[in-house]
């Protein structure tokens, strides 16, 4: 009876500010510390790499133990609503102590500097899977397996694993900046597990798949995360599709996964209720195929040419190239690794393409970076809709209607708007990226296709990064991937709060320095 009391009393005490903050750190501080002792459970198969587990154990031991500290600040209290910048800045830091927290098992093998170790943590996360350094320790089965871990921690988006902990309105928040708009049922908690359900359950296929292509079981398992997560990494030693047993086979059940990763799991939820409308009724289907029809035949041609005039193989990798660059998976061919990196493979005209296929991504809702199909497809509509207006009888007033998950929607013009404005940021930060590593030396094109494939999280390379890069270069290249990964607005938004806060601050303290001068 007296517990109950307690826990009653606690919960009318609401907690906000700071202390609510500190609160849902410790929560995510302890989700953070499972998410480094699960790549432990390789050690059951590979007994001859237990060495390793220290590497692990002590900073996810560390991790739970600050995150029981900090969560017990808000146990059993009722909570506050954050503010939409206190929101920007949790998600935020979520992140940043996720990269820091994930780069110990790296760093804690003396074979990477800090700068390696977070670059590799940060290229897990955000599924960019662009990988520094080949040291021995992160060559064995627990650290192979713990960097596909990341890319399904991040795929499947950090917050949405950890939303079960925050099912209240903060949840949601945070859940819908990571860029979600799957909230598949009224409940999010329900709606975060079907699509954990509904991932797992892609991976199990994908690794069938992949064992029927005769690719041992490790190495199916691994490639089929990196697949549906659209990370593009494998854990082959070539780090080639095409050097397993049957190459066709196993690109085929790549370019599905990929496919899969890459379209909206508010689609697939759907088909799995029987509603097949919702995919054949869909504006980013119909942009996808336009697109495909336009790029293939240019990456086939291209990839012709690259393999001695052979159209069968140019055909079949240029499907597949196509496939990989707008899901911004990044898979490769053995073919193209033969040369010192992909940008170097293409023709010109084939590099303007890919950086357009990268820039656009997959469909909003998945595990693809980019734009984003549903904006380029509502920023065309637009100019259609613009240009209609100036020859249409202006006393008629159109309707602004778009096909999304099996129906027609009125779209209001805020969301064209915001989707012009998200474009425009985009390019925007890939100039700016571009410019930086211009600063360094770089070329202008080759930094163009670099910034590309970070800030989409393609993870394809012009050959700028290297364990040569000074660390400059790879701290623009991490800051570039995490900006892709959660969106640029987010940071604009957060800068333009923090502007106006400093702003009114300074003038509150002129006008109390005028009343005081004054008086």
């Amino acid at each position: 009876m007296a517990i109950e009391l307690y826990r009653r009393r606690q919960y009318r005490r609401q907690v906000k500010g700071m202390r609510l903050f500190i609160g849902y750190i410790g929560i995510f501080l302890i989700f953070i510390g499972l998410i480094l002792l699960a790549p432990l459970l390789m050690l059951c198969f590979y007994h001859d790499e237990t060495y390793v587990w220290s590497y692990f154990v002590a900073p996810a031991c560390s991790s739970i133990a600050l995150g029981i500290l900090l969560y017990a600040t808000i146990f059993h209290r009722r909570k506050a609503r954050l503010q939409k910048w206190q929101s920007y800045i949790l998600l935020i830091t979520i992140w940043m102590l996720t990269i820091l927290i994930a780069s110990f098992p790296f760093l804690s093998t003396g074979e990477y500097s800090f700068t390696e170790a977070i670059f590799e943590a940060t290229s897990g996360f955000t599924t960019t899977s662009i990988v520094m350094s080949n040291h021995l320790p992160g060559q064995t089965h627990v650290f192979l397996f713990y960097r596909c871990w990341m890319l399904f921690v991040g795929g499947i988006g950090l917050t949405l694993i950890l939303t079960s902990a925050i099912s209240d309105a903060n949840g949601l928040s945070l859940y819908s900046l990571e860029g979600h708009n799957d909230r598949l049922l009224p409940n999010l908690v329900k709606s975060s597990r079907i699509v954990f359900i509904i991932y797992s359950i892609f991976i199990i296929l994908g690794m069938g798949g992949y064992l029927l292509c005769g690719m041992p079981l490790f190495d199916a398992f691994c490639t089929s995360i990196s697949a549906i997560s659209t990370g593009g990494y494998l854990v082959s030693k070539e780090m080639a599709l095409d050097t397993y047993a049957n190459p066709i086979a196993v690109q085929v059940v790549t370019a599905i996964l990929m496919l899969l990763g890459s379209t909206n799991f508010m689609i697939h939820f759907r088909i799995l209720r029987g509603k097949f409308k919702t995919f054949f009724y869909h504006s980013e289907l119909y942009c996808f195929l336009i697109v495909a029809i336009i790029c293939v035949p240019i990456y086939a041609s291209a990839f012709t040419t690259l393999n001695n005039g052979d159209i069968g193989v140019g055909v079949g990798h240029g499907v597949f190239y196509f496939i990989s660059t707008i899901t911004s998976s990044g898979f490769v061919l053995k073919d193209v690794l033969s040369s010192p990196s992909i940008y170097n493979a293409l023709p010109s005209y084939l590099f303007i393409i890919a950086v357009f296929c990268m820039v656009m991504g997959g469909q909003a809702g998945s595990t693809s970076g980019g734009v984003k199909q549903m904006r380029v497809v509502m920023i065309i509509k637009q100019v259609y809709w613009d240009i209609r207006a100036t020859v249409d009888n202006k006393h008629i007033v159109p309707t602004h209607t778009i096909v999304r998950y099996g129906k027609k929607e009125n779209i209001d013009p805020v969301e064209t708007k915001n989707a012009t404005a998200f474009l425009l940021i985009y390019l925007a930060s890939i100039l700016l990226g571009s410019f930086a590593f211009t600063c360094f030396g770089e070329e202008f094109d080759n930094a163009i296709f670099e910034v590309t494939g970070l800030i989409t999280t393609t993870g394809y390379t012009s050959g700028i990064l290297s364990l040569a890069s000074p660390p400059g270069v790879m701290w623009i290249a991490i800051i570039l991937m995490i900006v892709g990964r959660l969106e640029p607005i987010i940071f604009i938004n957060l800068i333009a709060k923090g502007s106006k806060t400093l702003h009114t601050k300074i003038n509150d303290k002129i006008t109390t320095a005028q009343l005081q001068k004054n008086n």
